[in-house]
């Protein structure tokens, strides 16, 4: 269970990446769709969301289920696993 959780919290965090890509260059392209005071306010909300200290959702349930098994609790999700503080 705990594998599920950290590989679906892997595949949100990835995705929200991959549309911040997107929207970047969408921004920049010439042949845009879309005006700036549409994509910026975009961009600006999904790198608040994903360099926010609040912890999500998926972040508390894995802790729960941590608690569970007897492992100590995160504080946040990608500097426990991409960059290895211990928080």
């Amino acid at each position: 269970m705990l594998a599920a959780i950290i590989l679906i919290h892997i595949l949100v965090i990835l995705a929200n990446l991959f549309c911040l890509l997107i929207l970047i260059a969408e921004l920049f392209s010439s042949s845009s769709d879309y005006d700036w005071f549409i994509l910026f306010p975009a961009i600006v909300f999904l790198i608040s969301l994903l360099s926010s200290s609040e912890s999500c959702i998926l972040t508390r349930i894995e802790n729960k289920i941590r608690l569970k098994k007897g492992l100590p609790q995160i504080k946040a999700f990608i500097k426990h696993y991409f960059f290895k503080i211990n928080t």
